[in-house]
């Protein structure tokens, strides 16, 4: 063989195994994110119109749908007023076939509060690259009056629920207020998991309390 078709040979190879390479999935990346709200139009039949939220994503188990409801029914003060939200996962096994992984469901405990969820804050990741997908996203729930709001994360990793729970301060002079009590279930998992879970906690106190507390918020968090 010639030198000038050595290398032609050479650089095939190196072509085709380039190739071959990036066709194998990568290690922990069996969690991929399919779609999320209106990209998900194939899905929607697995959702409802008080649907708030929602995405779409695939792990070693499978295909999943994860959503989010709000709803309210009544005048908010008035004795028929109701406030709610559900949370719930749907294993896809095919077009026509969904079961239920896990639900939960949360309400006001009053008619002078509501329960909703906070936007922007569900995520889909697998941090231990285990393959199988943790999924979390936070609610609250409005105070009477100036009291604090109850904050809740509710995260899920194979189905079992683990959760951060906390009261928020919605004025400066009730910093002190400030809870946060974290479930002994993150025990049983990497601490990577807890430590995300926190992150995010954090993220999203950060979003929606800052222009309530300012600066102010950071020192919930020292």
């Amino acid at each position: 063989m010639k030198i000038q078709d050595k290398l032609i040979f050479i650089c095939l190879s190196q072509v085709l195994l380039c190739l071959l390479f990036v066709s194998l999935p990568l290690l922990g990346s069996e969690v991929k994110e399919i779609c999320r709200d209106s990209s998900c139009e194939k899905f929607n039949y697995l959702k409802n119109k008080n649907t708030v939220e929602w995405a779409v994503y695939k792990d070693k188990i499978g295909l999943h749908f994860l959503g989010i409801d709000q709803i309210e029914t009544g005048k908010i003060g008035y004795a028929s007023f109701k406030s709610r939200l559900t949370g719930y996962s749907y294993l896809i096994e095919s077009d026509s076939l969904h079961k239920e992984e896990w639900r939960i469901i949360d309400f006001s405990p009053n008619i002078i509060t509501r329960i909703s969820y906070l936007q922007n804050t569900l995520s889909i990741v697998d941090l231990d690259s285990d393959g199988f997908a943790e999924t979390s996203f936070l609610y609250c729930i409005s105070g009477d009056c100036c009291d604090p709001w109850t904050v809740k994360l509710m995260m899920h990793k194979n189905n079992q629920k683990l959760a951060i729970r906390g009261k928020v301060p919605i004025s400066e002079e009730d910093i002190d207020s400030y809870e946060i009590n974290i479930d002994l279930s993150f025990n049983g998992y990497s601490k990577d998991i807890q430590q995300f879970a926190l992150k995010e906690w954090q993220k999203a106190i950060r979003l929606h309390w800052k222009d309530i507390l300012g600066s102010s918020v950071e020192s919930l968090f020292k």
